[in-house]
């Protein structure tokens, strides 16, 4: 009768021992890391809507023709006239995401990089219409890492 208590009573004291090791600050950190291919997408995503981080669009193209010439590709996503930073596909496959602390930026690393963040200043960032979409990826990561720390 002990044997089955007993049993329980160790896998408790087991869990204690994991859940007292447990690092949410570090698991959280993780799992934002594990998350980053799917959050740089979200993110590449956004620039082919021809939206900023601050969900407004990202400008407009000064020229009428270029703007028929964009509408005209295949790989136009956005609205008519607005830039969606995406010709030949370099700048966008660039696109990466850097963590430092508590932060988290995205680049590109193509040459175009500092000429396009300079001349559209609010490209880099989840806007909040896609921020749900990325929270959900980050947390359903965390948990998966949490169970996993702790046995569950």
């Amino acid at each position: 009768m002990l044997g089955p208590l007993f049993k329980k009573a160790m896998e408790l004291k087991t869990l204690a021992e994991k859940a007292k090791a447990f690092s949410v600050k570090a698991t959280k950190k993780l799992a934002v890391s594990n998350s980053s291919d799917r959050l740089t997408e979200i993110q590449r995503k956004q620039l082919r809507q021809g939206k900023s981080a601050n969900d407004t669009i990202l400008g407009r193209y000064d020229s009428e023709s270029y703007s028929r010439f964009k509408e005209s590709l295949p790989t136009f996503f956005a609205p008519f006239g607005i830039p969606d930073l995406f010709l030949s596909g370099e700048f966008a496959k660039g696109i990466k995401m850097k963590i430092s602390g508590n932060n988290y930026d995205f680049f590109s690393t193509d040459e175009k990089n500092a000429k396009l963040t300079a001349k559209y200043p609010h490209i880099w960032g989840i806007n909040a219409t896609n921020f749900e979409q990325a929270q959900t990826i980050v947390t359903n990561e965390f948990n998966n890492l949490s169970k996993q720390a702790l046995g569950l």
